[in-house]
């Protein structure tokens, strides 16, 4: 078992990160380190140049005066070894923005950046751009999506003008590999997206031509820490941490300067994206992914067991709504934005679902989903609230892909048959004078008999493939007793042995059947025949009038469909 698995709970460990200090490239038992004779050539040449490390008329320099080729900006890093700054100074001397530390690790506010609410406020208040960053010690996806919820906790208001930047150097993270590495950035760079905000990952140049080399990181900005006179990363960058020795007016001490290569601010995009997790057998949450890409498991008999979505509109307002229906329990209600549809940690599968846009944006895009079931493999693409999946066949999704097309562009194919679906059914059976128990009969179908004068004396009634939760519920009036108690699913309403007639009977649904399915029903009674069609709790047959119900029809149909049987006919006589 995966060592960072609670064998208990069967979920990702939350660890006790209170004592941890870092230590990676630039830190060692939590103070800032960095090699003295470096720091004194780097002091020599910035003595020797006015130009070493800054931006002068709009162009940037390195530490030997020469042009910095493509950079536009001057930054700097802060954090709580930076101590109390005077932001009006660093304003001051030209900086052109700022990334914050919101602290590390976990959601807890005992690991908040002691000095990021001072910060914060004063970049707010004075005008100064910054973006933010969050050091990572995540050894597993729970606790990577517990730094995201950390930063979004604390930026929540303010208005960023750079990206959030996920820290991963410390040396700690090299234990779980590149794959588990890219696993958390894949969790918690989506979550942050989701939440509409640009995001990158910072990390050193080691560490990115080791652990990050994967073409997932071409998803997010990257930032590249080496401390020299040029950055030797060979993809490509918006940001480079030149240097760990800068000064600047208005923080005492060495601080973090870099040249920033991209556009300004990044913010300003308005964008619109969906992101997705599932819960899966045997492995639990996977990471969030984002449009068009697989979530779940093929060809591995995987069952789906949950799903949660997350849109992020900086366009539009709106959410996004979906449900489950599950094994077991049918259609579940429909739940909104990051919470989840199905079922975690109860072994039951999803079968299929149902995705949906609300407010403004759904005037502007189209949500496409579509799923891998059992038997059936990959389905065609489903949109805006059709079913994906299978409902009643008792098959386990497997996998799923989500996208969101702007309406008007080209929109994912195959569409359609994107379901299979059984349709709830009424099953039936009745006891017969001299006959007793007849077999089952379905939808429409005639239970009982004709012309032959025999009485029905009890019945029994099911819900075969019940698309939703709820029962069928009935009670029949006896000769001699009058109107039984109601029964369900499968109970016997009536008598046997006793020789005494059916005169009437009541049927109706319960649940989520109930919201969305009718039933019908009509009985031959003595001496009238076949009366009308009737529903959902009516009475049909006769009562005060001692005439034998002798057969009987009942259908379970949607709600409005066009082969609903007429009811304006008389379905019960009473005296």
């Amino acid at each position: 078992m995966d060592p960072e698995i609670d064998p208990e709970t069967g979920e990702y460990i939350l660890h006790d990160q209170s004592d941890y200090v870092e230590n990676s490239f630039r830190y060692e038992d939590g103070e800032q380190s960095g090699s003295e004779n470096s720091m004194r050539r780097s002091r020599a040449r910035s003595e020797s140049d006015e130009k070493a490390w800054q931006k002068i008329d709009g162009v940037c320099y390195n530490d030997y005066g020469e042009v910095v080729e493509g950079a536009g900006a001057r930054a700097i890093d802060v954090s709580e070894h930076n101590k109390k700054i005077d932001w009006q100074q660093v304003k001051d001397s030209g900086i052109d923005f700022v990334i914050l530390r919101v602290g590390y690790g976990n959601d807890l506010q005992t690991q908040d950046d002691d000095w990021w609410q001072y910060n914060v406020d004063e970049c707010t208040r004075l005008g100064i751009p910054f973006g933010v960053y969050i050091y990572s010690y995540a050894r597993n996806i729970r606790e990577a999506e517990s730094e995201a919820n950390h930063v979004l906790r604390l930026i929540k208001g303010y208005k960023l003008d750079y990206p959030v930047w996920y820290d991963i150097e410390d040396n700690s993270v090299a234990a779980i590999g590149s794959a588990g590495i890219r696993s958390n950035a894949i969790t918690f760079c989506n979550k942050i997206k989701a939440a509409g905000y640009e995001v990158g990952v910072y990390s050193g140049l080691y560490f990115w031509n080791k652990y990050l080399s994967d073409s997932i990181y071409d998803n997010w900005h990257r930032w590249v820490a080496q401390y020299n006179h040029y950055c030797d990363y060979k993809g490509n960058y918006e940001m480079w941490q030149c240097t760990s020795d800068g000064s600047v007016p208005g923080i005492e001490g060495r601080v973090d300067l870099n040249f920033y290569y991209g556009q300004k601010p990044l913010t300003e995009e308005k964008t619109s994206t969906i992101s997705y997790r599932s819960h899966i057998q045997n492995i639990g949450w996977q990471p969030y992914y984002d449009s068009g890409q697989l979530s779940g498991t093929t060809n591995q008999g995987l069952r789906m067991e949950a799903l949660e979505l997350q849109l992020s509109s900086t366009e539009y307002g709106g959410g996004i709504s979906y449900r489950a229906h599950v094994q077991n329990i049918g259609w579940q209600q429909v739940v909104n934005d990051g919470q989840t549809a199905g079922t975690a940690g109860k072994d039951l599968r999803m079968e299929a679902v149902q995705i949906s846009l609300t407010g403004d944006i759904a005037n502007y895009y189209d949500i496409y989903y579509q799923v891998h079931a059992q038997d059936f493999g990959w389905l065609g693409w489903a949109k805006n609230n059709e079913v994906a999946g299978t409902v009643n066949y008792g098959y386990r999704l497997e996998a799923i892909r989500i996208m969101l097309v702007r309406k008007g562009e080209k929109a994912p194919t195959p569409l359609g048959n994107a379901s299979h679906i059984r349709e709830a059914q009424a099953t039936y059976t009745t006891h017969v004078q001299n006959i007793g128990w007849q077999k089952a009969c379905y939808n429409g179908q005639t239970a009982g008999t004709t012309n032959q004068s025999l009485r029905l004396e009890a019945l029994k009634l099911n819900l075969s493939n019940p698309t939703y939760g709820g029962s069928i519920v009935y009670s029949t009036h006896i000769q001699n007793i009058g109107w039984q108690q109601e029964v369900y699913d499968g109970e016997t309403s009536g008598t046997t042995g006793q020789s005494l007639r059916l005169e009437a009977i009541r049927i109706r649904l319960t649940g989520d059947m109930e919201k969305y399915f009718d039933v019908y029903y009509r009985v031959h009674v003595q001496d009238f025949g076949w009366l009308g069609w009737t529903k959902n709790g009516e009475a049909a047959g006769s009562e005060g009038y001692s005439y034998r119900m002798e057969a009987m029809e009942i259908k379970i149909l949607p709600k409005g469909s066009a082969e609903a049987p007429d009811t304006s006919g008389r379905a019960f006589y009473i005296k």
